[in-house]
């Protein structure tokens, strides 16, 4: 088994760990039709209301991420909150430019998360004040 495979087999193990056993986090999926074109994770256990919206690429930049977002900011509005933050990898610049347009910042946290073929995956912090 190759590096790649390896990696897609533990993230595979991952979520369906945690759509089987999902703690404090809330799952939606995103629908076009009748097909999952992505989903929406909230995970309530943090202060900080750490989330994150994953979107089928032939998707993006059709505002359907923006109505993903509007919908997370909404909830957590309405429960209270006065801030969210989410996690977004360093080279992923179509995602960061997204949520920089959409009022989010870079608040400076950097951290290293699994390998994917043997390279590190740095992710940003990034926050939105509501």
């Amino acid at each position: 088994m190759s590096a790649d495979e390896e990696s897609k087999g533990q993230l595979v193990k991952k979520y369906r760990k945690a759509l089987t056993d999902p703690g404090g986090c809330e799952y939606y999926c995103a629908m076009y039709g009748e097909n999952m074109i992505g989903f929406l994770i909230i995970d309530k256990d943090h202060d900080e209301n750490f989330w994150a919206i994953y979107l089928i690429e032939e998707f993006c930049g059709k505002n359907y991420g923006k109505k993903i977002l509007g919908f997370a900011i909404k909830e957590l509005k309405c429960e209270g909150h006065e801030k969210i933050c989410l996690w977004v990898f360093e080279k992923n610049n179509r995602a960061r430019k997204f949520y920089e347009k959409q009022g989010f910042n870079f608040d400076g946290t950097k951290r290293i998360v699994d390998k994917y073929g043997g390279v590190p995956l740095v992710e940003l912090k990034y926050v939105l004040n509501l």
